[in-house]
């Protein structure tokens, strides 16, 4: 006697989870949203989600670092990457344009993208027999609070008041000696960063980095592309820091030309 086989009859979808499609239908909401903070009630109206559950999965996403609160109001700190339109291509771009930055500098070449509150390194290219080991490899996480030259190059990004929103104020830390400093001292810090930011002087690991953020044309994505090198002052010291702010706004330059 055979079997019966059962397959899924045409046009009929499988089960799916509706707790995942909550949560994934409030991501997406902060996702096509840039900037501003919303409302419970606004994200109710627009999701359809009712506002007990919409509180639990807010507060799930606050733990996370997706979103952060200030009083009533919401904000989104993630971007949902690959949901920009070009990025395929701009990858594609990115890995030739860090390949040639690598035989330029012979250090290490970095491309950054935000993960809530933290840096995620996207993908890193380093030049063999480098004298230090740099720890950060591709995949690695590291928090925006601490206020190193791709931090501030990607915080410089928002206002004051944007920040004041989306962080926890009291957290920022100086890169080195990991001192907290005042929000005035951070915002000061923040603020002077430039098309090139850079540092002075080395993280506990002893490497210092040269930023430039990066916006991919036609997308909402923001990347930070960056050089790290051991953090030994020289005397041709500002020879080489106009070298490398020319290279990283020419790689800007072309990445964002789309």
């Amino acid at each position: 006697m055979k079997k019966k086989v059962h397959s899924t009859p045409p046009n009929v979808h499988p089960v799916t989870s509706e707790p995942a499609e909550k949560i994934l239908t409030v991501i997406e909401y902060f996702a096509a949203r840039t900037a501003g903070s919303y409302g419970l009630n606004d994200i109710h109206l627009q999701t359809h989600i009712p506002k007990a559950t919409l509180m639990r999965i807010l507060g799930t996403l606050i733990r996370r670092g997706y979103v952060s609160r200030s009083g009533k109001s919401y904000t989104g700190t993630f971007s949902l990457l690959m949901r920009g339109t070009g990025l395929s291509d701009f990858f594609s771009r990115a890995e030739s344009v860090m390949q040639e930055l690598l035989a330029q500098t012979r250090q290490s070449v970095e491309l950054l993208a935000v993960r809530g509150t933290e840096l995620f390194w996207q993908e890193k290219y380093e030049y063999p027999d480098l004298p230090i080991r740099i720890m950060a490899k591709k995949g690695f996480r590291r928090s925006l609070y601490e206020l190193d030259a791709p931090s501030r190059t990607y915080l410089n990004s928002f206002t004051v008041d944007d920040i004041a929103a989306r962080f926890d104020t009291s957290k920022f830390y100086r890169t080195g000696d990991n001192k907290n400093v005042s929000w005035n001292e951070a915002k000061a810090l923040i603020t002077a960063a430039d098309t090139v930011t850079y540092d002075n002087e080395g993280n506990k690991n002893g490497v210092r980095r040269f930023a430039v953020r990066i916006t991919p044309k036609g997308s909402d994505a923001c990347f930070i592309l960056a050089i790290a090198e051991p953090a030994t002052l020289q005397r041709d010291e500002e020879k080489k820091v106009a070298a490398y702010r020319a290279l990283l706004i020419q790689a800007k330059e072309k990445l964002e030309a789309g």
